[in-house]
């Protein structure tokens, strides 16, 4: 009887494991570790043992900068397939679709900026490119914003928008992007 309740047990345990919603980036790093959920879905995003993970399609992901709002976050950014990606900052994981008050939107031609679903800046001058790795740049700073893709600056003044450590990532529905060398630092201006 003892074995049939094991065997149950052990059967039930298995049928109930899922792959987890969460995982830690530079979680030997002291105090850069990075906190990615997934809140779409589980098997949105898939981490590598690299420090590095994978956005699947159709997917809406956060990246949490434990306890920093003003910072200044690197990594690098690969396409594997499809046409965009958006970075949503001055968000939080809760009311996402309500307060989404800054986008940039990376596509295969060009890129576009928008404050309060407004356009603000745009240009085909920066386009992403399937398997090239694009050194990307975000820097938060009071009102200050810095976005840089590789050597190109866009910069904002006056954003007047509250500052969170979530930097929200949403993809298209055949888009897929590698996110690798991720790191940040505190701003201490």
């Amino acid at each position: 009887m003892l074995n049939i309740l094991l065997t149950l047990l052990i059967v039930a345990m298995q049928g109930s494991c899922v792959s987890p919603d969460v995982f830690l980036i530079n979680k030997y790093a002291g105090d850069k570790t990075i906190k990615v959920k997934m809140l779409n879905g589980n098997g949105k995003a898939v981490q590598n043992l690299d420090e590095s993970f994978v956005i699947n399609s159709d997917a809406l992901i956060s990246m949490k900068f434990i306890e920093q709002t003003q910072y200044q976050t690197t990594f690098d950014l690969e396409k594997i397939s499809g046409d965009s990606i958006i970075f949503y900052l001055y968000n939080t994981e809760t009311d996402f679709k309500k307060y989404s008050f800054m986008q940039f939107i990376l596509t295969n031609t060009g890129y576009a900026v928008k404050l309060n679903e407004q356009i603000i800046a745009q240009s085909d001058s920066i386009q992403i490119k399937q398997g090239k790795n694009y050194k990307i740049k975000i820097q938060s700073e009071g009102n200050l914003l810095n976005f840089s893709i590789d050597c190109a600056d866009i910069k904002f003044q006056k954003v007047f928008l509250k500052a969170t450590e979530y930097i929200m990532v949403k993809t298209d529905g055949k888009s897929k992007f590698k996110i690798k060398n991720l790191d940040f630092e505190k701003n201490f201006h």
